[in-house]
């Protein structure tokens, strides 16, 4: 009896991907993707019109591995999940949230050099120069 072939997905060309430009952009990416996924969406690589460097989940695996080096607090998480869900970070939603904001900005702070590591976020040099 033959086995039936494996289905093993194909991924893109790393050099064929395009890494986000902030790690809020990521985040906002990630949980979005993530929440489609959860609400039935089937994602399928190669078909978006920038292909990515990763996948959704492996944006907030980064974020979920920080928790478990206690580099993120639960509040980190929370707050990260909270406003990426709605797709507006803290700080644009004015004086009301800006506790919130302040969490916000540190835990992206600390996820930042990781998705930097990873190639999922462009390296912050690069930005500066771009900026320069």
């Amino acid at each position: 009896m033959m086995a039936s072939p494996r289905f093993v997905p194909t991924r893109s060309n790393d050099a064929d991907t395009v890494p986000f430009a902030t790690v809020e952009e990521a985040w906002m990416w990630g949980v979005k993707s993530l929440q489609c996924r959860l609400d039935g969406a089937q994602m399928r690589p190669g078909v978006g019109a920038i292909s990515r460097p990763c996948e959704a989940s492996d944006v907030v695996n980064c974020a979920e591995r920080l928790r478990r080096r206690r580099e993120l607090s639960a509040t980190d998480i929370s707050v990260l999940f909270l406003y990426g869900q709605y797709a507006i970070p803290p700080r644009a939603l004015g004086r009301v949230h800006i506790q919130a904001a302040r969490v916000w900005e540190r835990a992206l702070a600390r996820l930042e050099p990781l998705l930097e590591q990873k190639g999922i976020i462009t390296p912050s040099s690069a930005r500066d120069a771009d900026h320069a």
